[in-house]
């Protein structure tokens, strides 16, 4: 009985000690972790942005309103924090069948295969090619 227990402790540690080695080994410079609070705190940013456009956007359309002054700036801050967000989500982890997933090549492939087309069809800043006809 006392030997089933080690037995399993030993396994445990071998594979923590694999998944960490994987994770590491497989870690190219400027990835960042799904988990950390950078990433956290960039996501409650975009968060607020949607929000704020998920109001002003409808209603901008429905009074044909335009942004003027600081709104105008600030909704352009938001179309380059969206447009940087493609860029960032190129540079982040992820996880695949409880493995940490941190290189570059896969996390291209994941982002390109999952949300890449629908980030950038919502991030596009149509306003300003709108702007200039």
């Amino acid at each position: 009985m006392t030997t089933d227990i080690s037995h399993l402790v030993s396994l445990h540690i071998i594979k923590s000690r694999i998944v960490a080695a994987h994770s590491e080994v497989n870690k190219a410079w400027g990835i960042i972790q799904p988990d950390h609070n950078y990433k956290a705190i960039w996501d409650m940013v975009c968060l607020f942005a949607i929000l704020y456009q998920s109001i002003f956007v409808p209603f901008r359309l429905c009074f044909d309103e335009d942004a003027q002054g600081g709104f105008s700036v600030f909704e352009t801050i938001i179309d380059v924090l969206f447009i940087i967000d493609i860029f960032c989500c190129f540079n982040v982890g992820f996880y695949k069948k409880g493995y940490l997933v941190m290189t570059r090549k896969d996390i291209a492939l994941y982002y390109l295969q999952t949300w890449f087309f629908i980030d950038l069809i919502a991030s596009f800043p149509y306003s300003w090619f709108f702007a200039l006809g």
